[in-house]
């Protein structure tokens, strides 16, 4: 007598008839299937609800409930187990229904033992292909959920970053202090535009060191050296300075008997847009008077060079 393996396609037989119920078990035990026998279809349901199984195999002519009905139960709940429909009173009526509701197989009583092996094993064949199937469907529609949802908040997190990064700017245009962003090569950044006197075109890209005393270039130089190998960015206060600029006033007619007027050189009040030409390169001189009390300003290194 062949014995129940532990592991293995598991099978359920509905039969009435007792003696084909048992030859069943035995013939799909000794082909390595877990086998489970019922007699009617209400414990074929009863069976279903409390295990899945791989093939059904059931009998048409049933006591309580007929093999269509049962057929149409089961696929109401799994519409991937192969249904293999027995009958010992065959009609075109019965087989044309049960196809209809989703049989696999439509077998008349006898049936040859190497009948009932190949066709269990065609079954468990198209219940593989059509789980793997489900599945690769079921992980496709996860993917895309989750590729929809990481979608959905990198734009949230994008919209954030935007809105943090323009209140920001806008705090750093409007603040009092004269404000520098520089990158880890030394070049400007960013200003805002407290001082008139700073065209933003004319300074982005050009040599912090240009806007600083001489006696502090070697301090900042160290300060950007160690911000570039640390890594953290610092903010510090210094004193603004721009180029010695030599000015020619405009010519005028003179009376007669008037000495001209020899050219000289003076320190305007205020740097024109013109002061700080594009490429600079001159060794600044003096220090820029700033509005407000302090003469110093903000000077804030940014490493994240995100500035444009």
């Amino acid at each position: 007598m062949s014995t129940e393996p532990a592991e293995g396609p598991r099978l359920l037989v509905v039969e009435d008839d007792d003696a084909l119920r048992k030859v069943y078990k035995r013939t799909l035990l000794g082909e390595g299937y877990r086998v489970e026998t019922v007699p009617d279809g209400g414990a074929a349901l009863g069976a279903i609800e409390q295990a899945s199984f791989d093939v059904i195999l059931s009998d048409l002519e049933l006591p309580t409930m007929d093999g269509i009905t049962l057929l149409t139960r089961v696929r109401e709940s799994d519409v991937d187990v192969p249904v293999i429909v027995i009958t010992g009173k065959p009609s075109l009526e019965t087989a044309i229904l049960a196809m209809e509701r989703g049989a696999m197989r439509y077998l008349v009583k006898p049936i040859e033992r190497s009948t009932l092996v190949n066709v269990v094993a065609d079954a468990l064949r198209v219940h593989r292909a059509a789980t793997a199937r489900r599945q690769a469907m079921e992980a496709a529609r996860t993917a895309l959920a989750l590729k929809e949802r990481a979608e959905e908040r990198a734009a949230g997190a994008e919209a954030a970053q935007q809105t943090i990064v323009g209140t920001l700017d806008a705090i750093m245009e409007c603040a009092p202090a004269f404000i520098i962003a520089v990158d880890t090569q030394g070049k400007i950044q960013f200003i805002n535009k407290v001082l008139e006197s700073f065209k933003k075109e004319d300074v982005i890209g050009s040599d912090f060191l240009l806007y600083l005393p001489p006696g502090d270039h070697d301090e900042q130089k160290a300060r950007l050296r160690r911000i570039v190998e640390t890594g953290i960015s610092e903010n510090y206060e210094t004193t603004i300075v721009g180029p010695e600029i030599e000015t020619t006033p405009v010519a005028r007619p003179r009376r007669a008997g008037t000495p001209p007027r020899k050219k000289r050189r003076r320190r305007p009040d205020r740097m024109s847009s013109q002061s700080i030409p594009s490429g600079l390169t001159r060794t600044p001189r003096w220090a820029l008077p700033v509005p407000a009390a302090s003469r110093s300003a903000d000077c804030a290194m940014d490493l994240s060079e995100q500035r444009t």
